[in-house]
């Protein structure tokens, strides 16, 4: 029996060398309740070296460190869990960094992030009470 695979489509871009942004299909074994953060891992060690993410894991849905959009709506990657068909793209209104990697300008808001933590937060809240 064929071990079922999800398919993610990533956001690619490095503004260093790339012209324009472009899409990365990638196929991943689609294990029971892998996380967008683990899929994201699991494409780094074993498909491409190259995919720039936040590899971040508290896994408790509070420090924002991997914020980003997934299918149309901006989650935490560590709680999301993983579709058969997932989009994974940055957090809008952000500089892009490299991939899904975005410059929020936490350290600039105070040294402990809370303002920015507090930001996204209820920014992902209110779009999952939708």
């Amino acid at each position: 029996m064929a071990k079922v695979r999800a398919k993610i489509k990533i956001f690619r871009f490095n503004p260093e060398i790339d012209s324009k942004p472009r899409y990365e299909h990638y196929d991943v074994p689609m294990e029971e309740g892998i996380s967008i953060l683990q899929a994201l891992r699991y494409i780094y060690e074993n498909l491409d070296g190259t995919l720039a993410y936040k590899d971040y894991f508290c896994k408790t849905n509070q420090c924002g460190m991997c914020a980003m959009k997934v299918n149309g709506r901006p989650v935490f990657a560590c709680n999301t869990k993983l579709e058969r068909e997932t989009v994974i793209e940055p957090l809008p209104n952000f500089p892009i960094i490299r991939d899904v990697v975005v410059d929020t300008g936490r350290e600039s808001l105070n040294p402990s992030g809370e303002i920015w933590k507090q930001e996204v937060g209820i920014l992902i809240r209110s779009y999952r009470n939708l």
